[in-house]
């Protein structure tokens, strides 16, 4: 899915200093002259899903059906966790409503029995690679099973 960056906290910056205390100035380049300025600490930032570009993936198919696989019960995540996931169900199953389509949500246990799938990941991935034609693996060898299963 789609995602864009949130920024919560900007990064704090400081002045760049030498062994002796005192502040580094850039000799060359366009910033010849200025303060060196490092990163103090880092910005606080958070993904979240980009619905604009979902809304346009949603729209632009055709009025037909759009199936949602229901977020299970993740045992050993942590509260955020969850939370997160329900959150960005509930925009994915808001964006698919408003699109007009035939919203269909299926538990991933009913989708996968449907295609003759078991537990294993890689069952869902040749499944995938053999209806799509495309490859579900990095050139390490990694397996991308989620994007094979949301395939």
């Amino acid at each position: 899915m789609p995602t864009t960056e949130i920024i919560l906290k900007a990064p704090v910056m400081v002045q760049a200093l030498d062994k002796s205390g005192k502040k580094v100035i850039i000799k060359s380049g366009p910033d010849k002259g200025k303060v060196k300025m490092k990163i103090k600490t880092p910005a606080v930032t958070k993904r979240e899903l980009d619905v604009f570009k979902i809304q346009e993936l949603f729209e632009s198919n055709n009025k037909q059906t759009i199936v949602l696989e229901l977020p299970g019960n993740s045992i050993g995540n942590s509260a955020r966790s969850s939370s997160t996931t329900d959150r960005n169900f509930g925009k994915l199953l808001a964006i698919a409503e408003l699109s007009g389509a035939n919203v269909v949500t299926v538990p991933a246990n009913q989708w996968k029995k449907a295609l003759n799938l078991s537990k294993d990941k890689i069952d869902s991935i040749n499944l995938a690679e053999q209806l799509s034609g495309a490859s579900f693996r990095s050139p390490k060898g990694k397996l991308y099973d989620g994007l094979a299963e949301a395939f």
